[in-house]
């Protein structure tokens, strides 16, 4: 009886260990989708549109995050971080709304796209100054 009941104790304790350790998940790395924040980004940007082949412009990005498209003289604090270095900024002015998505590749490079409310696309490519 003894022998009977150290041997189901030993098979449960064995069988709470396996499950414990299977169902543990790595918390030590890093989470991909996490981003740096548009701040990290803070300097002067030059945009340069690859969909027409001209246009572009200068933007600023703020130690708050903020952004200002200097061209335009248009300023912004509406700012979305969608994960994985991708920032939604949403400008308002008279003439309507338009919205710039960057996306950061490196901390001196990236791309954005910024679709006219008529659905004409521009994109190209971002470099920091």
């Amino acid at each position: 009886m003894n022998k009977k009941l150290l041997s189901l104790i030993s098979v449960l304790f064995l069988i709470s260990v396996l499950a414990v350790s299977c169902s543990s998940k790595d918390k030590t790395g890093s989470d991909s989708s996490t981003s740096k924040g548009l701040a990290h980004y803070a300097g002067t940007w030059i945009l340069k549109e690859t969909t027409t082949g001209s246009g572009g412009g200068t933007m600023v990005i703020a130690e708050d995050g903020s952004v200002n498209l200097k061209e335009l003289n248009l300023n912004s604090t509406n700012v979305t971080d969608r994960g994985n270095e991708t920032y939604s900024i949403v400008f308002t002015n008279t003439d309507g709304t338009v919205t710039l998505i960057l996306k950061f590749t490196s901390d001196t490079t990236g791309s954005y796209d910024a679709p006219e409310p008529d659905g004409t696309p521009h994109s190209g490519t971002l470099t920091k100054q």
